[in-house]
């Protein structure tokens, strides 16, 4: 289990899902949380850019004499596109399944460029944030802009907590690993001394 090397927070769950029966990830297996990173959020992100470029296409082209028409979405979802396409990659076919036999200082590298591409990834939410007025949907929005508006929340929503599970959970291990225990307060968590 991922457990025993992350620091113990109290609190909500990194992931932002609510229900009646929120999972506490940090309790998980990597295999779990891998596969429901991958199944929970990559994949929906994967099943809805295409959509999302070409909606964002249609709405620049019909309504660009409108003052709040999101000009430059189209541009700028399909440069998220193309960059998570190598990153989710990356993650699934290298990092994953290395993370899956365990955590070790070998993978900092590798690690240290996802987190690094997933801020580019929050800048580029904030960009799209900017260009659709906080995803806010127009009153008189046609059936493409509103669901424009309403899938880029879904992607909004599965980008960040794909990317807040690996680099809060999945990836905390091993700076816990590599330091000798985790930031816990007074140094007193379970994974003190798991450092190699």
């Amino acid at each position: 289990m991922i457990a025993p090397l992350l620091n113990r927070r109290s609190g909500p769950s990194p992931d932002r899902k609510s229900g009646p029966a929120e999972r506490d990830w940090r309790q998980a297996s990597a295999q779990e949380l891998v596969e429901h990173i991958r199944h929970e959020h990559h994949d929906r992100i994967r099943e809805r850019l295409p959509e999302l470029v070409r909606l964002a296409q249609r709405v620049e082209l019909v309504h660009a004499a409108r003052p709040d028409c999101p000009r430059g979405l189209c541009a700028e979802l399909a440069g998220l596109h193309a960059a998570l396409h190598t990153h989710l990659k990356r993650e699934e076919r290298v990092l994953f399944p290395q993370l899956q036999m365990g955590l070790s200082p070998e993978l900092a590298p590798l690690i240290a460029q996802m987190r690094s591409e997933h801020e580019t990834q929050r800048d580029a939410l904030g960009r799209i944030g900017h260009l659709t007025r906080d995803l806010a949907l127009p009153e008189d929005a046609c059936s493409s802009w509103e669901a424009l508006v309403l899938d880029l929340r879904t992607l909004r929503d599965a980008l960040e907590q794909s990317i807040r599970l690996e680099d809060e959970v999945l990836y905390q291990g091993l700076t816990a690993a590599r330091t000798g225990g985790c930031s816990a307060s007074g140094g007193g968590c379970a994974c003190a001394g798991t450092a190699g």
